[in-house]
């Protein structure tokens, strides 16, 4: 069945990309740093090159690079200055600032110099409880570190009292803390700001204020580049070296008995992931019954994970943001695994043992690219017990533990703050202390109801917008889904619902979402009512993708008919192109409606009316793989032509493969 060959690929490749570069040295000043590695490579700019590497995390060996060449240009000494800074070389750094002469770079340059020369600079890190390192108060060279934890109930403080007494903060770098955890006043502080995110699709309508006011947003690789610098007015900054995990520096790569020749975990049965799932759907089918292929859906504890891995020869990678380095792909070389990784990745760039613990694969030749690898595993295996000394030093040097990479992060931070002048391009936006929601607030232990419950007609009318109604009924569904059998919670979110609607009829995603709601909780007659709304609404209704969600993507019966991948690619698409409109996404939304229209009237005997919905939902949105699949069904039940519903089975197929994954796992 040779056409049953899903794409896994991301959907815009690395030539498009970095197209908005004129070349690598303009990659390079715009913060594209992965960007200008790849474009440095294909230049042959070993200058750009080496400067990129040290951006990149790769400092060691950037800085001996830029090192052995004869002359640099002014630009580039502030990189080789910012090397030997992250090196713990103030004076050498000192010292070659004060070479550069050129009137053009002065302020930058004297912001460095000062940066450098300060006795402390005191860094305030602001985390939430799954991102706290280690420590929580570090001094290193001139640095010093105080790490705040926050929660989702920080907004209704002051951020000036989470600041320690006596810790005058000259920086605040918040670790994806946004919205809901921010603590008030964070932007009238009279300091620089950075933001380190991530998610930035997924996540978008929970972070669009905050980073919208960033001086500095820290991403991680040349996708999320691309998409950030195109819909934010700050400095975007690509650092793919800052690894998430406490412990980066345990290696263990002895040789354990492997027991699987391919081990493949996470979340790769959900349509949201579906780079994941098509991947895992073509090591499935390869065509060899010696393979010992091990998938698992889910994550693993720490330990059981590192076991597995050990008794793995290859981890497969998949990429939903092309040029991302993974934690997995961190994993599997510490524990003795070699990575698969896509061929359009450009990780051998800039990790040089790369050569030794990175084997890539294509879409077009995957089959044999896996065989050819594992039939070569034990030339890979001897290769790496020889080289493993190598292997860890320069993984500890590019991914140093706590709180070194928590330093290294602050003067990454500091030194995009030098090369901006101090400007600040951010948009203000105050905090109003009378409101009563932040943007994304939500909760899962039922205080949502509780408040909601209690207000007054006149508090409805008058206390929130309709971006707090949109994240209050999102909120409240949260809510719902802990508790769907509760009479009580379906008739308060139903009231919810319909007091929000109420207020705001002209509200898309309101109108959707209530749709949506009242599927789930079995009101079918209030669902169809509000799909039909939301269909009108879906041309011209109320409708701010940036800050209003959908229903969260994690709730698994509603992943069951919206694309939510392709509906969050297009928000940002949207935002990039500064389409207020959000044409795309309002399309996707209407292929929605026009699915669960179209089962509706398959469940209820309309087979006709059933395949014209599914068939307009497909027009709409063509890779709606979700009414692909239904629309195969009915025209089979249908009494189709056989080769009309086998040219819809493929493209279903090929579109999503994780109803097939599924059943396979079950």
């Amino acid at each position: 069945m040779s056409e049953i060959r899903p794409n896994f690929s991301n959907s815009c490749s690395l030539e498009e990309l970095i197209g908005g570069h004129f070349n690598a040295r303009s990659a390079l000043a715009s913060g594209d740093y992965e960007g200008a590695l790849i474009k440095a490579d294909a230049e042959n700019d070993a200058a750009t090159f080496a400067a990129a590497l040290i951006m990149c995390g790769a400092v060691h060996r950037g800085f001996e690079q830029l090192c052995n060449l004869e002359k640099l240009d002014d630009d580039l000494k502030m990189y080789q200055a910012y090397a030997y800074w992250c090196m713990d070389q103030p004076q050498e750094a000192l010292d070659l600032l004060s070479e550069i002469t050129s009137s053009e770079y002065s302020l930058q340059v004297e912001c460095l110099h000062n940066y450098i020369e300060r006795k402390n600079l005191n860094i305030l890190f602001l985390c939430n409880r799954n991102t706290t390192p280690e420590t929580l108060e570090a001094s290193l060279g001139n640095i010093s570190l105080q790490v705040v934890v926050v929660d989702e109930t920080s907004w209704t403080k002051d951020i000036r009292e989470c600041i320690p007494d006596c810790f005058g903060p000259d920086l605040l770098i918040s670790y994806n803390v946004v919205d809901k955890e921010l603590p008030r006043g964070v932007f009238n502080l009279e300091i620089p700001n950075t933001f380190r995110t991530g998610d930035t699709d997924f996540g978008l309508s929970s972070q669009f204020d905050s980073l919208k006011q960033a001086d500095i947003i820290i991403c991680n690789s040349v996708h999320e580049h691309r998409d950030l610098r195109e819909m934010y007015c700050g400095r975007i900054a690509s650092f793919p070296a800052f690894s998430l995990y406490r412990d980066t520096t345990n290696f263990n790569l002895q040789d354990n008995i492997k027991k699987w020749d391919i081990f493949l975990s996470g979340n790769s049965f959900i349509p949201h992931m579906s780079e994941k799932s098509r991947l895992a759907f073509r090591l499935a089918m390869l065509d060899d019954p010696d393979l010992k292929i091990n998938i698992k859906n889910g994550y693993l504890y720490n330990q059981e994970y590192q076991k597995v891995i050990g008794q793995s020869k290859f981890v497969p990678m998949s990429v939903r943001w092309l040029g991302l380095l993974q934690t997995r792909a961190l994993d599997a070389v510490r524990y003795g695994a070699m990575n698969l990784y896509p061929d359009d990745v450009p990780i051998k760039l800039m990790i040089k043992c790369a050569d030794v613990a990175f084997h890539e694969y294509s879409e077009a030749s995957f089959e044999d690219n896996i065989r050819n690898h594992i039939a070569n595993y034990n030339q890979y295996r001897i290769d790496l017990e020889n080289d493993h000394i190598s292997v860890e030093e320069e993984f500890k040097n590019i991914f140093p533990p706590s709180p070194a990479k928590e330093i290294r992060l602050a003067k990454f931070s500091l030194f995009q703050h030098s090369l901006q002048n101090g400007i600040k391009n951010r948009i203000k936006s105050e905090q109003g202390i009378e409101r009563k929601l932040p943007v994304a607030w939500r909760t899962t232990e039922g205080t949502a109801m509780k408040e909601l419950s209690s207000w007054t007609d006149s508090a409805w009318q008058s206390a929130l917008d309709l971006d707090d109604l949109v994240t209050a009924t999102t909120a409240a569904f949260q809510v719902f889904c802990s508790q769907p059998t509760d009479t009580n919670i379906v008739t308060h979110v139903s009231e919810t619902f319909e007091r929000s609607s109420l207020r705001f009829p002209q509200s898309l995603i309101l109108a959707f979402n209530r749709a949506c709601f009242s599927w789930m909780s079995g009101d079918r007659d209030t669902a169809l009512r509000e799909f039909l709304r939301a269909s009108e609404l879906c041309e011209n209704g109320d409708f701010d993708p940036s800050r209003q969600n959908l229903l969260s993507h994690l709730v698994e019966d509603l992943q069951e008919f919206m694309p939510y991948q392709l509906y969050f690619d297009s928000v940002v698409s949207d935002l990039r192109k500064r389409d207020t409109g959000a044409k795309g996404s309002r399309n996707i939304i209407l292929a929605s409606v026009k699915t669960y229209l179209g089962l509706n009237d398959l469940q209820t005997g309309q087979i006709d009316a059933g395949i014209t919905n599914l068939k307009a939902a497909i027009e709409l949105c063509p890779a709606h793989f979700l009414a692909a699949r239904l629309l195969t069904k009915a025209l089979y039940a249908n009494d189709t032509d056989p080769a009309e519903v086998a040219k819809w089975f493929y493209r279903a197929v090929n579109l999503s493969t994780v109803a097939v994954l599924i059943s396979n796992a079950n």
